[in-house]
C-alpha cells in the first residue's frame, strides 16, 4: 500500500492510496494530528508509516458514515451497566449540555477529529462554556468532559474504525491545584444555627456543622442510624442526584463508613426532633408520605440534595454571611475539631477521609 505526506489546515496528513472495486483509486485524507510548523516531518513520516501500516494489514475499517456524535452516543450505550448510574448520568449530561452540541454544529466524522478540533473544543469550553453564559468553565471541568471525548474514540480505536486516538494527542488545559476550602469560624457557625432555627434546614445545618457530613451522607441519614441507647450515630447510605434520586446502601468509600459518638446537644436535638416528626404524621394523616429519613419536609417527603444545596446559599445570603459551598462546611468542622485540640488522624476518622493527607489539606487552609 501506498500513501504520502500532505499538509493542510496547518497539519501533516497521511494521503492513503485506497481503490475500489473497479480498482479505481480513491484516495483517503488520514490526519496525523502532528503540525506542519516548526522541525516535525521526521515525527509526521513516522506517522505515516504506522498508518500505512494499519491499512495494509487490513486493521482499519472505512468510517466515512460515521459522524463523532453518533459515536459518543453509542459509546454511552456501550458502557451503561458497566459504570455506577450516577457516574453515567454525568457522562451523559456532559454530552448532552456540551460535547454532542458542539460537534454536530461541525458535522465531523469519526474519522476526521483531529487533536485540533478537540483542543478546540477545550478552548471554547474554558472561555465560555457555562449553560447560563455566565463565563467559562474551570480546568478541573474540562478534564471530566475529557473522559466523554476519549472514551468514544478508544472504543473507535478498538474496532479498528481510526488508526490512533485523537484525544491522546490533544493537550488538556492547565488543572487548578489544590483548591484552598473557604470556612466558617465557630461565631460564624453559632450565627448560622441561629438563622437557621425552627427552620426545615435546622437539622442540615446542625448535623453538618457538627459532624462534617457530606451532602450525600446528609441526605441519606436515617433514624435507624442513630443509636440513642448507644449513644452513636453511622454513616451507612447515601442519597445523590443527577438526572433522579438514587439511594445507596454504601459510601463514597470504606472510610466515609463510620461510626461517630452521639453528641449530648445532638442527641437531645434529634429526640425532640423525631417527637417533632411524629406530630407531623399525625397532623397530615392520609397525605403524609412515610419515611425513614431524618431531613425532610413536614409532609414527610425527603429533602433532595440538589434543594439543599440551593437553599444553603440563600441561608447564607440572608445571614449575611461569607458564601460558601455546601462541601466546604466540612473545612468548618475541621477546623472547629482541630481547635479542640482533635488530631489529624482523628479528624480524618470524623470526617471519613480515605487520605489522611487530605484532612491534613484541608486543616492548613
Amino acid at each position: 500500500m501506498t500513501g504520502s505526506l500532505q499538509i493542510k489546515k496547518g497539519l501533516y496528513y497521511a494521503v492513503i492510496n485506497l481503490y475500489d472495486a473497479d480498482r479505481r483509486r480513491k484516495p483517503k485524507w488520514v490526519s496525523t494530528g502532528i503540525s506542519a510548523l516548526g522541525n516535525n516531518k521526521r515525527e509526521a513520516n513516522a506517522a505515516l508509516r504506522r498508518i500505512l501500516d494499519k491499512y495494509e494489514s487490513g486493521g482499519v475499517i472505512a468510517s466515512e458514515s460515521i459522524l463523532f456524535t453518533d459515536q459518543v452516543k453509542l459509546w454511552l450505550e456501550h458502557i451503561k451497566n458497566d459504570v455506577d448510574l450516577v457516574t453515567w448520568q454525568g457522562y451523559k449530561s456532559y454530552a448532552d449540555v456540551h460535547i454532542l452540541p458542539f460537534f454536530e454544529a461541525r458535522k465531523l466524522r469519526l474519522d476526521a477529529v483531529t487533536a485540533k478540533h478537540i483542543e478546540d473544543y477545550y478552548t471554547s469550553k474554558l472561555r465560555d462554556g457555562r449553560y447560563d453564559g455566565k463565563g467559562g468553565l474551570s480546568p478541573n471541568t474540562i478534564k471530566k468532559h475529557s473522559v466523554v471525548i476519549h472514551g468514544p474514540l478508544k472504543l473507535a480505536l478498538k474496532d479498528n474504525l481510526i488508526p490512533y486516538n485523537p484525544a491522546d494527542r490533544a493537550r488538556l488545559p492547565k488543572c487548578n491545584t489544590q483548591p484552598i476550602g473557604k470556612f466558617l469560624t465557630v461565631e460564624q457557625g453559632k450565627k448560622l444555627l441561629a438563622s437557621v432555627e425552627g427552620t426545615l434546614m435546622e437539622p442540615v445545618i446542625m448535623l453538618t456543622l457538627y459532624y462534617g457530613f457530606r451532602r450525600s451522607e446528609l441526605c441519606g441519614l436515617k433514624w435507624d442510624a442513630v443509636d440513642f441507647e448507644g449513644d452513636s450515630i453511622s454513616v451507612r447510605h447515601t442519597v445523590v442526584k443527577a438526572f433522579t434520586r438514587i439511594e445507596k446502601d454504601r459510601t463514597k468509600n470504606k472510610a466515609s463508613y463510620r461510626t461517630l459518638p452521639l453528641l449530648p446537644d445532638i442527641k437531645e436535638y434529634l429526640l425532640a426532633l423525631r417527637d417533632q416528626q411524629e406530630a407531623d404524621a399525625a397532623t397530615f394523616g392520609d397525605c403524609y408520605h412515610p419515611t425513614d429519613y431524618i431531613c425532610r419536609w413536614p409532609d414527610g417527603r425527603p429533602l433532595e440534595p440538589d434543594f439543599v444545596t440551593r437553599k444553603f446559599g440563600k441561608v447564607l445570603r440572608d445571614a449575611t454571611l461569607p458564601m460558601i459551598r455546601f462541601h466546604d462546611m466540612r473545612h468548618t468542622t475541621a477546623s472547629i475539631l482541630l481547635s479542640l485540640g482533635f488530631s489529624i488522624k482523628d479528624i480524618a476518622d470524623w470526617l471519613g477521609h480515605s487520605d489522611i493527607g487530605t484532612t491534613a489539606n484541608i486543616t492548613r487552609t
